[in-house]
């Protein structure tokens, strides 16, 4: 039979590589900006509103190697653009809304350069748009803004991909990082083809999308 000191080394080895264990999951919250990239220049020239939006989501390691190590994830964001619609003889602070709201199933390729405590990554990110919705503004006071769902009119599958930067840091034996990643759409929003409104036909101009993330991640 083992002696009780002999029990003693056993369980502190245990709980020596217990405790060394890679920390798997990543839980991140953070901001998100983004902007509507058009085919034409036209649409470009209106200036779009500065309002970052809540981002969350999850990540798991699925593999490292020297280095190298390979998450997937889900995560939550909004693609949006807001417009100011005064100077165009809407009511003032009137804005025309757009919003697309995305479940991402992102996968990361991350190497760390140790010595400064930093991951550099490429996301491959493909995206479903579970809910779109346009708001139009008022044209004057006495007029209500008017809002529409236009998820059918959407390629609600999406793909992105994009680089970014992690800065990794123990606070108290515990792991954070503060990550930033750039991420920029390959595929148009809307669908090609028009759709009727009102009596009348339209079409979309084609577009897609880029967004910078900033997060907040927490290791466990």
């Amino acid at each position: 039979m083992l002696k009780f000191n002999h029990v003693i080394i056993v369980l502190l080895f245990l709980n020596s590589a217990l405790l060394s264990q890679e920390k798997l999951f990543q839980i991140e919250l953070g901001l998100s900006q983004s902007w509507f990239n058009y085919e034409l220049n036209v649409n470009n020239d209106f200036d779009a509103e500065f309002k970052p939006q809540l981002t969350f989501g999850i990540n798991y390691q699925v593999y490292s190697l020297y280095g190298f190590s390979l998450t997937a994830g889900l995560r939550y964001h909004d693609l949006f653009r807001y417009l100011d619609m005064s100077p165009f003889g809407f009511a003032e602070g009137e804005f025309f809304t757009v919003d697309n709201y995305i479940l991402s199933i992102p996968f990361q390729v991350k190497y760390n350069v140790d010595i400064i405590n930093t991951n550099a990554l490429l996301n491959i990110q493909p995206s479903y748009i579970f809910k779109s919705k346009i708001k139009f503004p008022s044209i004057s006071e006495e007029m209500t803004s008017e809002e529409r769902e236009i998820t059918n009119e959407m390629n609600q599958i999406q793909f992105a991909i994009g680089l970014g930067l992690e800065y990794v840091v123990l606070i108290s034996q515990e792991k954070f990082g503060i990550k930033s990643v750039y991420n920029f759409g390959l595929t148009s929003i809307p669908k090609n083809g028009e759709f009727t409104r009102d009596g009348g036909t339209y079409e979309w101009i084609d577009y897609n999308t880029s967004e910078l993330n900033l997060l907040l991640t927490y290791y466990l």
